[in-house]
């Protein structure tokens, strides 16, 4: 449609807007002369491939880990939790001991069992020396106090007496 001789115009349309005319699939190959030069030019052209080498692959994305300067000195760390979890809710569980360190794992004792948990998923805890950090195993609920206007508040368990 394009290459159609309008009439009115003494023109196609494609030469109308381009200046000049279109070529056509049937126009795009067209027959060589000469049957010798074909098997010259494929001999050069696999000579030419074969010594063509791949160019070494490199990794630009590769993630690396953040790591705290903390973490080789810290007592106890947080674990991130791994899981799909609701909104709002916290993304590290613990503080929890760390028992010894290797390179890329931490050995942390969890409820008394020795997990090793690798670095990537760790956070430094920061406990004050005479704060001990609260056992994960104790289930008692904390002492209920009741405000003037009956409201109920919870009391940290620093604060509880013993």
């Amino acid at each position: 449609m394009r290459t159609a001789l309008k009439e009115d115009l003494n023109a196609s349309v494609a030469e109308a807007t381009y200046g000049t005319t279109l070529r056509l699939p049937g126009e795009f190959f067209s027959e060589t002369t000469s049957k010798a030069i074909v098997p010259e030019f494929v001999t050069q052209l696999k000579k030419q491939m074969t010594s063509f080498r791949p160019t070494p692959t490199s990794n630009h994305a590769k993630p690396s880990v953040f790591l705290q300067k903390e973490m080789s000195t810290c007592s106890h760390v947080f674990v991130k939790i791994g899981a799909v979890k609701p909104p709002l809710t916290q993304p590290y569980q613990g503080p929890f001991r760390v028992l010894r360190r290797k390179k890329k794992v931490f050995i942390v004792d969890i409820n008394g069992k020795q997990s090793p948990i690798s670095v990537d998923r760790l956070k430094a805890a920061f406990i004050e020396a005479d704060e001990q950090p609260p056992k994960q195993t104790d289930t008692t609920e904390p002492p209920a106090c009741q405000t003037r206007s009956g409201r109920r508040v919870r009391i940290p368990r620093r604060y509880w007496k013993s």
